[in-house]
Order: structure tokens, then sequence, then C-alpha cells
């Protein structure tokens, strides 16, 4: 199966598995509010793939109270097979989305027959220079993806330099 997201890789299959995907998902309740929450190991989700995804969830999930507010996002890694249509960068199969779906409905299951009472907590932390724009515009008007280029750096894109963490705690104090 080809992965996606690298061009210079020309579709050729991946030879080995170093580390396993996942789509991870949190259900989070308050009082008249629901969230579901699914991470995806993929570069992104294409609209196609996006629109199965959420009529599988809207289909496939138990009745409950109310209906949660859905965010699906990608940890945009570009060594996962295509979910996306690129130009060059991987091809997306049949076989695989469904696979996706599948195991979308299955993780939403669980994250919302296994909620239970929790407390949110979180910090900010500063971490300067930790991350930076890639695309930047050097002296000479060149357009480079370099963290130290070999000219002036006429204008880059924004960074952020805070990061936030956050825990779930149970009543026991447990994650």
């Amino acid at each position: 199966m080809p992965l996606s997201g690298f061009a210079a890789r020309c579709d050729k299959p991946f030879d080995a598995v170093y580390d396993p995907l996942h789509v991870r998902a949190l259900a989070v309740r308050e009082e008249r509010w629901q969230c579901l929450l699914l991470v995806y190991d993929l570069l992104a989700l294409g609209p196609e793939l996006q629109g199965e995804i959420l009529a599988a969830l809207k289909r496939e999930l138990p009745p409950g109270d109310r209906e949660p507010d859905i965010l699906l996002c990608t940890t945009h890694t570009h060594s996962a097979p295509g979910a996306i249509e690129l130009l060059g960068c991987g091809t997306c199969r049949r076989d695989y989305w469904d696979f996706v779906v599948s195991q979308s409905v299955a993780a939403a299951t669980a994250a919302l027959a296994g909620m239970a009472r929790a407390e949110f907590r979180f910090m900010t932390v500063s971490l300067p220079d930790h991350n930076y724009s890639r695309r930047r515009v050097l002296s000479n008007d060149q357009v480079v993806m370099a963290r130290v280029p070999s000219l002036p750096i006429k204008k880059s894109g924004p960074a952020w330099d805070r990061f936030v963490f956050g825990r779930f705690d149970r009543p026991d104090g447990t994650g």
C-alpha cells in the first residue's frame, strides 16, 4: 500500500511497519453539551472520506440523550496510507478507507461507552524557538523550507511558542 504526503516516494509501497497507526477517540460531556473528538494518524482527511466517516457515525452510534458535536483531526503524518487525493503523493485505496470508517465507529463507540466523571487540568508552557514556520522568504525572494537558511530571512510565517498540556483526572486522582 503506498504512503501519502511525500511526492519523492513515487507511490512506492511501504516495506515495514515501525509504529502502528491509530484512530483515538475522546468523548466529553457537560450538562447540555457533548463532544466527540477523533484523532487519526493520517496526513489529512479529504472531504469524501470525512463525509463517509460522519455518515457512518450518525448511522452507527448508539442513540443517546444528546447528539455529540463531532471533531475530526489528524496528526499529519507523512507515513500513512492515503486518505486524501494529492497529486503524486500516494493513491487512496477503497479497502483502506472502509477500514478507517469502521475503526472510527469502533473508537467512537468505545469512547462514548467508557465515559466517566473527570476533571480537566491543563497548563500552558512557553518553549521559545521550539517551533518555527517552515516556509520562509529569504532576502533574495527565494522561498525555502529550512530551519537555518543560508541567507537572511525577509519574511516568515507565524510560529506559536506556547504549548498546552491537558489531562483528565478521575475523582481518585488517576488519569
